[in-house]
Order: structure tokens, then C-alpha cells, then sequence
């Protein structure tokens, strides 16, 4: 009889012994950790008996037989066919969120406001001014309302020395330009333009004034320009 004989035989003796409560001695041992169990069994009458072998030994008439209580995994099966889809479910909502609810009426057009102020615009074009062999001044005056004002100047110079001369105009709420003209050359003055821009808002009337300035030369096309606005911000 080979081992594995005797292993199938002494575990169906066990069961046997198990089911029916045979009085043959069995003697119980504790099962170590590993989860082995260790027995002597006899071939002589069948008897089984199981032992620690850290404190007991199987007699020399007996075997020793050794088995898990669980047995070895078993191989994978073969995995199964894919089930069929199910049907999509209904789409849920998360916390105290609902359903949209229907857009409310379109409110009333409210009443239109009051219109704002017009634009009015001053402007003053006073006459050349020469100043050959002598210096050249421009004095420009405009009288606006009180008010909140764009304000626009502009003045072209004539050098008539054959060196380069620096020109300069301001207005009289802070914006100030100083500009080199070219020198006199072949018989021809030469020439520069001078822009200002500046913005202010009056509580009273006021005089705005545009002041130029040139040696050796003159003042020509200016322009002083004051625009109401309803604000500057």
C-alpha cells in the first residue's frame, strides 16, 4: 500500500469515526498554527490517533500520517460569457436639487431715465501774432460756464533766426507743451505745431486762457477749443 493509500485511508476513518462515534481511541492532540494535523496510525488493527509531534511519537508499529485541514487552491475556471447590458436607469438628482422649473414671465420696461446734458463747445481763433527781431507772445482768453470741460488748443510757430529756437504754450488749468522749431533755412521759416489737451470742471464761470511764446519769430493758426461734457472722471 503506497502513502497515498493511507492517507485516503486514514482521513475516511476519521470522518467514519466522526459520523458514527466509534469508540475506537482517538487520541486529540492540538492542531499548530500552520493548520497541519499529525496522527499515528497503526496498520495492524486501523487505529488512528492524533499526536503533537513536538511532545508525542508514533510507536514503531505505527505510521506517521500528516494532512491540512484546508486543502490546496484549485485551478481558475474558465471565465464565464459577458452578460447582457441592462437597461439605463433613471437619472437621479444629488442633495435638494430638482427639476428645473419653467422660466417666469418677462418683467415690465422700466422707465426711461432723464436725459443727460448736451454738449455745448466754446472756441476762439485769434489773429497771428508776429514777432520778428523781438519775441513773440500769445495771450489766448476763452469764458466758459460752470461746468465739466474737454479742453483743446493748438498753435503753429515760425522761426525766422537761423538757429534752432524753443517755443513753448500752456493753458491755464495745468497742460504745457515746450517744443523746438526747426532754424531758418533757404529763405524759409521753419516751423513747428504745438498741441494741447488738458480736462477741468469749474463750479463757477471762469476764464480759460491759452498763453505762447517764441523768440525771433511768430504765432499763427491758433485755436482754443472748450467742450461741456457731463463729467470727468
Amino acid at each position: 500500500m503506497n502513502h497515498m493509500n493511507k492517507v485516503l485511508k486514514a482521513t475516511g476513518l476519521v470522518i467514519a469515526l466522526a459520523v458514527v462515534g466509534s469508540t475506537v481511541g482517538i487520541a486529540a492532540a492540538a492542531v499548530p498554527s500552520e493548520n497541519v494535523i499529525n496522527s499515528c496510525y497503526s496498520a495492524n488493527n486501523g487505529g488512528l490517533r492524533i499526536v503533537d509531534p513536538a511532545t508525542t511519537s508514533c510507536k514503531s508499529s505505527e505510521e506517521a500520517l500528516s494532512w491540512n485541514q484546508l486543502g490546496p487552491q484549485g485551478p481558475q475556471g474558465v471565465q464565464g460569457p459577458q452578460g447582457v447590458q441592462g437597461p439605463q436607469g433613471d437619472r437621479g438628482y444629488t442633495g435638494s436639487e430638482g427639476p428645473e422649473g419653467p422660466g417666469g414671465p418677462q418683467g415690465a420696461t422700466g422707465a426711461a431715465g432723464p436725459a443727460g446734458p448736451a454738449s455745448e463747445v466754446w472756441i476762439v481763433r485769434p489773429g497771428s501774432v508776429d514777432g520778428r527781431d523781438t519775441h513773440a507772445n500769445s495771450v489766448t482768453t476763452l469764458n466758459v460756464p460752470a461746468g465739466s470741460y474737454l479742453i483743446n488748443a493748438k498753435a503753429v510757430f515760425w522761426n525766422d533766426d537761423f538757429d534752432t529756437q524753443w517755443a513753448d504754450c500752456s493753458l491755464s488749468t495745468g497742460d504745457r507743451t515746450l517744443i523746438r522749431v526747426p532754424a531758418k533755412e533757404d529763405n524759409s521759416d521753419g516751423q513747428a505745431a504745438v498741441p494741447l489737451l488738458d480736462t477741468a470742471t469749474f463750479s463757477q464761470p471762469t476764464a480759460v486762457s491759452m498763453r505762447c511764446h517764441i523768440y525771433n519769430g511768430s504765432i499763427e493758426q491758433i485755436v482754443l477749443t472748450a467742450t461741456r461734457v457731463g463729467a470727468v472722471h
